[in-house]
């Protein structure tokens, strides 16, 4: 009855032109990154019977571009019963599961991010590059997790900034094989004192899995991402160096490494439990699976599913 997408508009070519001809009734859950958005996106999507935006800034952006079948918006969610402060606090919780990632004394930075080209990894490992120097009494721990073959070829990145005595990588074999259990990302949140997650993103999702965990996110101060953050932790957005066109003829926003930096001086000079305890409930109940998925019903629900040619 319905083709429901949630999918870069980049990868669809037979999709539209099937929705067009009336053959599938196509609903496009879509992420945008990117600003402005090109006229053949837009004329992709005028062919989905909806389309239904990531953010309210993206639904914006989209009827600014002329599109006339997107009117909402849905986040994603989180499952508030994994995603949640597993102790009282970042110290109690350091105590009771112990990993091979970080220790009781030190700073660590989380990277949830896919080694691929819409990921500014470079402009983020430069940032903390900056962050270490200008705090050499503090021992900083960077957990990334990600392939080490992908976009960037990342262990000489690491090397390339002088991270190697910083940086921990993930178990490549059930990184590579997609092992890792929801509960196990959990863990490393909450082990965490702050995630790292600077790029452009058509939502983010370790954005407010982190948050939930009670750990905060360190976003770009763009779109969907700065949406997120604007109602608890807006002093943690980081600012825009400059706009990269590539090869998809959108422009991207790459972040400002000295701003990383500073960002992440805001979270080492707050007490190791400001945000833990600031966060977490608020963002659980905002992003709980249950009222995502009501009003992700409550949209489909509203869509007229006749007319497809026999």
């Amino acid at each position: 009855d319905l083709y429901f997408t949630q999918v870069d508009s980049f990868v669809f070519k037979q999709t539209p032109i099937l929705a067009a001809k009336k053959i599938i009734n196509w609903v496009s859950y879509v992420p945008i990154d990117f600003d402005p958005i090109p006229e053949y996106i837009i004329r992709k999507l005028s062919n989905a019977k909806k389309v239904i935006a990531m953010s309210k800034w993206a639904m914006q952006k989209l009827q600014n571009g002329g599109l006339e079948n997107v009117n909402d918006y849905v986040y994603h969610g989180v499952d508030p019963s994994v995603y949640k402060p597993l102790k009282l606090s970042k110290e109690e919780i350091r105590k009771a599961y112990p990993n091979n990632i970080v220790e009781s004394n030190e700073f660590l930075i989380t990277l949830i991010q896919k080694n691929a080209q819409n990921k500014d990894l470079v402009g983020q490992l430069r940032g903390i590059r900056m962050f270490i120097d200008s705090n050499p009494d503090v021992k900083i721990k960077v957990y990334i997790h990600s392939f080490p073959q992908g976009e960037f070829d990342l262990m000489n990145l690491i090397k390339y900034f002088k991270l190697e005595e910083n940086c921990v990588l993930p178990n490549l074999y059930k990184y590579f094989h997609g092992l890792y259990s929801d509960s196990e990302l959990s863990l490393i949140y909450n082990l965490a004192d702050v995630n790292l997650n600077a790029s452009a993103e058509g939502f983010g999702i370790p954005t407010i899995e982190a948050m939930a965990c009670g750990t905060p996110t360190i976003a770009l101060n763009f779109g969907t991402s700065k949406e997120l953050l604007n109602d608890l932790t807006p002093e943690l957005s980081v600012n825009i160096k400059e706009f990269k066109l590539t090869s998809k003829f959108v422009e991207k926003p790459l972040p400002d490494p000295y701003d990383v930096t500073k960002k992440l001086e805001v979270v080492l000079y707050k007490p190791s439990n400001f945000y833990f305890n600031k966060i977490s409930e608020d963002t659980r109940n905002k992003f709980a699976w249950d009222n995502v998925t009501n009003k992700l019903k409550k949209s489909l629900n509203e869509i007229d599913l006749t007319g497809l040619k026999k």
